[in-house]
């Protein structure tokens, strides 16, 4: 079992069997220096060379790259993964490597710190600039920046319809979930629940007000979303919401904080930014906001043509 350390080290337990497993030990380069990754890191471990041992792919601020697994048990220097030229050093927090798709070559797939899963194609190069093709977006948020509550009274409502697809930091594997023969998405993500299962009529009255506010202000959200990204593009033409670096998303942070900050300065967002979060505090005083986490199966559907997921 793989851990990743706050220092950005690995760590490795040992199966010992009987679900037990061995002190913590560092992962090591062929050099006998631990093994670090920068930044938010994702791991997986995959035959990615196509050598009978586990290689290392690994997501960071440096991009993803493939450290080979080695016959002593380490791992040797790092070669770049990247998707048509382009580094991948988006926000992701979850990575998978499998044959998607079914082509007999492996693929990558990413979990979005913001939500959604993003797939690469391999093209069988395995590393350099063409290694993948461009990503294919499932299961996207309409908004990045900001994701509406799920306001309800009855959990049995809840699903993935009423969830944007997916929440905040998903984390997923692949496997055959209905035995059709294709890998189907297990998917674990967060999302803040308001919630009561016996609710008052002052409850019921706060929660029907908190959802028409919700549109609205999430109306002025994304108009704002939009105008940056629009923005952005002019000075970078590649700029993608979803797949900019950390680096380049903070600067996006930042300039989204002071437009919302200038849209509470008209009457209309001020108005609804005062009164949404003022109900919100209400919410939360009766104890019906949680963070929640949900986990959900998305089975794939059943392809149009050969070797199409």
């Amino acid at each position: 079992m793989l851990h990743y350390g706050c220092d950005a080290s690995l760590i490795l337990f040992k199966g010992k069997g009987n679900r037990k497993f061995s002190a913590s030990e560092p992962v090591r380069l062929h050099t006998g220096e631990p093994l670090t990754i920068p930044g938010m890191a994702a791991t997986a471990l995959y035959d990615w060379d196509g050598d009978g041992r586990m290689d290392l792919i690994a997501t960071g601020t440096k991009g993803t790259q493939m450290y080979p697994g080695l016959a002593n048990g380490t791992f040797g220097a790092p070669s770049p993964i990247r998707a048509e030229g382009r580094e991948i050093n988006a926000s992701y927090l979850s990575i998978v490597a499998a044959d998607w798709d079914g082509d007999g070559i492996a693929d990558l797939l990413f979990g979005h710190n913001r939500g959604g899963i993003h797939f690469y194609k391999g093209t069988g190069q395995k590393t350099g600039d063409q290694a993948l093709q461009a990503p294919v977006k499932y299961l996207d948020p309409p908004s990045g920046m900001y994701q509406s509550p799920i306001v309800t009274d009855d959990l049995d409502k809840i699903g993935p319809s009423s969830t944007a697809l997916t929440g905040w930091k998903p984390r997923f594997a692949l496997y055959d979930w209905n035995g059709d023969g294709q890998l189907d998405f297990v998917l674990g993500d967060m999302r803040s629940l308001i919630h009561s299962s016996s609710p008052s009529e002052k409850l019921l009255t706060l929660m029907e007000e908190y959802r028409g506010l919700i549109g609205q202000y999430q109306t002025t959200t994304e108009r704002i979303e939009r105008q940056l990204e629009n923005e952005f593009k002019k000075s970078d033409p590649h700029f993608d919401f979803w797949l900019a670096s950390p680096k380049a998303m903070d600067n996006f942070w930042k300039r989204y904080g002071q437009e919302i900050e200038l849209a509470r300065q008209t009457p209309e967002f001020s108005t609804v930014s005062r009164d949404y979060f003022a109900i919100r505090l209400q919410l939360m005083q009766e104890k019906s906001e949680l963070q929640h986490w949900g986990v959900w199966i998305y089975l794939q559907k059943p392809p149009a043509s050969p070797n199409q997921p």
